[in-house]
């Protein structure tokens, strides 16, 4: 990548740390104290078989898996519930999302975090897209179920379990995740200003200025700085 090189990435350990972003403008005091780290990542091994198929999830576009495409994903809780306000549950998402990168099993070319959803552009290494999608949400729902039991929050629990979709599983926490294939230079680009420009949508009013928002990796793209999570230079395909 031309220019000189990102900055290191931010530390949620920092003394400084980065504002708690919440839904309808308001922002957090609350200081972010975890780090990116395999805490929350669930690995397939570690969930038995039976386990996989309470969380399996479908998506919402006709298979056209196409190994040389990049995907535009998107991923929303049943309810729009805004779990990702809470850094413990934003962690779950972002920890997943960097153990696939880290382990060499997608390329993470952008994403945003919002409270209650998430956009990314990813492109798969090996496996099919319709298997990355299901395991992930696969994993990050066995997370979150486990985390929100550990926090108490039986009413959320209960949520997820009424809003189940297939009389098989016992919850639902995801709603049909989105996958898009990707197919021209300016449809990745609407995309990835659609993903940096979510934060400043005014419905959210999550960030004065999009390179602000910690979920996000609109500051490596205008800032030339490393997100909370590295991702992969979307240009350098250019």
């Amino acid at each position: 990548m031309a220019g000189d090189a990102p900055d290191k990435p931010r530390d949620l350990r920092a003394a400084e740390h980065l504002p708690l972003p919440r839904p309808g403008g308001r922002r957090g005091c609350v200081p972010v104290p975890l780090t990116i780290s395999e805490k929350f990542y669930i690995s397939p091994r570690s969930i038995s078989i039976d386990a996989q198929s309470k969380y399996n999830y479908r998506m919402t576009f006709p298979s056209n898996a196409q190994p040389e495409h990049l995907y535009f994903i998107t991923a929303t809780l049943c309810g729009w519930k805004p779990l990702f306000d809470q850094p413990e549950y934003a962690l779950i998402i972002l920890n997943s999302l960097n153990r696939l990168r880290k382990s060499n099993r997608i390329f993470l070319f952008a994403y945003v975090l919002m409270p209650s959803h998430l956009h990314m552009i990813i492109k798969p290494r090996e496996n099919p897209i319709g298997g990355l999608v299901q395991q992930f949400g696969s994993y990050t729902a066995h997370a979150i179920l486990k985390q929100l039991r550990e926090d108490g929050c039986m009413d959320l629990v209960d949520f997820f379990q009424a809003e189940r979709r297939d009389p098989r599983h016992r919850h639902s926490i995801w709603q049909d995740i989105q996958a898009k294939n990707i197919f021209t230079r300016g449809y990745l680009t609407q995309k990835l200003e659609y993903i940096h420009n979510n934060p400043l949508d005014k419905q959210w009013q999550l960030a004065a200025c999009r390179s602000q928002y910690p979920y996000s990796s609109a500051c490596f793209y205008d800032e030339n700085k490393l997100p909370l999570i590295e991702v992969d230079d979307v240009r350098e395909l250019f």
